[in-house]
């Protein structure tokens, strides 16, 4: 049964949480020889902190420099809206559970991975291995608590690497769309979904792609893309997943 409370807490919490992905978002949006971000462009104004401070940074919502109000990441309120929306969806569908802060650690993580993957089409493995430190973490604890069975916590770790397995043999396979980060990020949210059982860990992938096959059609008959240009996955692999909690884990 879905809970407006917990829709009302996930999204307070998701808003909170925001301006720290965001500063996430800021600091990796760059190209792959380039250095992580930490300093405004235009007037060198700290944005970000290097290493481990980079979780106690946070960026304002406007999208704009604090200093220098230049735009600087995505659009204001952009980040902190996707967090809430999705914590709120997932505190709403799944209650408010021990594990549900592996969860939604996770899908935060993957909301910053996303917004990254769309402006510089990466998924950077410090924020993955974050993401998979935190969740594993908080479902570890959740099964030393008591609180979930050792074959929980089983099922989805081996869904995680079934998961990140599937997508590593499609980027070798594909010369164009998948990417070894896109395996990566499957890791991470394959086991956040495989919490939920097998069945969630397959709707997942199976969602996703469905997402993105019909994303790149759209593309396709607008014209706006060609067969041979590549979409950024990530945001496709997040929301299959959230789908597959929708339906499996209440």
């Amino acid at each position: 049964m879905f809970s407006v409370a917990g829709l009302a807490i996930g999204a307070a919490v998701g808003a909170v949480a925001g301006p720290l992905a965001r500063a996430a978002v800021v600091q990796h949006s760059v190209a792959f020889d380039e250095p992580w971000r930490q300093k405004c462009p235009a007037c060198d104004a700290p944005v970000a902190g290097a290493g481990w401070r980079l979780l106690t940074s946070y960026a304002p919502p406007t999208g704009r420099c604090r200093a220098c109000h230049k735009r600087l990441g995505p659009p204001a309120a952009s980040v902190e809206v996707a967090c809430a929306a999705v914590l709120g969806i997932l505190f709403g569908v799944t209650g408010l559970h021990p594990g549900t802060v592996g969860v939604a650690w996770a899908l935060l993580v993957g909301v910053a991975l996303s917004f990254v993957d769309v402006a510089v089409h990466r998924l950077p493995d410090r924020l993955i291995v974050a993401g998979l430190a935190g969740t594993l973490a908080a479902f570890g604890g959740t099964t030393l608590a008591g609180s979930a069975s050792p074959g929980r916590l089983g099922i989805a770790a081996l869904s995680g690497l079934g998961s990140g397995l599937i997508y590593f043999v499609m980027a070798f396979l594909s010369r164009h769309g998948f990417g070894l980060g896109d395996a990566k990020f499957a890791l991470l949210t394959g086991l956040a979904a495989g919490w939920y059982g097998w069945a969630a860990a397959v709707d997942a992938y199976i969602l996703g792609l469905i997402f993105a096959g019909l994303f790149g059609l759209a593309l396709l008959v607008t014209r706006r893309a060609s067969r041979k240009d590549s979409i950024p996955i990530g945001p496709f692999i997040l929301l299959g997943s959230l789908a597959a909690i929708v339906l499996l884990g209440g």
